[in-house]
């Protein structure tokens, strides 16, 4: 993995973000929003915290959303916008935002597919943007950190100083 490649999202990188969240809440009137990368790990959630194993659930929504992608590929679209399951008490919809990230709604009757769909259309453009000036603020964050490699002056004098210390 290139240098450039590691970096890691913290608190402060997804409060815009957040905000964003809880207005498509409002005006959605979700129960709950997560944002995982498309691996289903965790990068925020907001509103009321399901009472379930949220690991395991957003694993299987990568993973539901993984199949749904290759379903797609198979019938010939670059992949599917979004999915929709329904319950008697609950209901999940599932979009990516770009390539990295699954946004995850959890709602009730309180709302209705055709609302929650609106509210995303309305608030899409504005995450998509605090999702990449969050990316972009990580990414400069782990730029100003570097790794010595073999050889450098500074490699060398943490070398020299740990022999120093573990030989004495």
């Amino acid at each position: 993995m290139a240098q450039e490649d590691r970096w890691a999202l913290v608190d402060e990188d997804l409060a815009p973000f957040r905000v964003l969240l809880f207005r498509l809440l409002r005006k959605s009137a979700a129960k709950s929003a997560m944002l995982s990368d498309t691996s289903g790990q965790l990068m925020t959630f907001v509103g009321e915290r399901p009472d379930l194993d949220l690991t395991g659930f957003l694993a299987l929504c990568a993973g539901d959303y993984a199949a749904s992608h290759e379903m797609a590929t198979m019938l010939g679209e670059d992949s599917f916008q979004a999915l929709f399951h329904q319950g008697e008490e609950n209901q999940i919809y599932i979009t990516a935002l770009g390539g990295s990230a699954l946004l995850i709604l959890l709602f009730g009757k309180d709302s209705t597919l055709g609302l929650v769909r609106w509210a995303i259309r309305k608030y899409e453009g504005n995450l998509m943007n605090a999702l990449k000036q969050a990316v972009q603020a990580a990414r400069e964050r782990s730029g100003a950190f570097t790794v010595a490699k073999a050889g450098d002056p500074l490699a060398q004098g943490v070398d020299d100083a740990l022999d120093a210390f573990f030989d004495a």
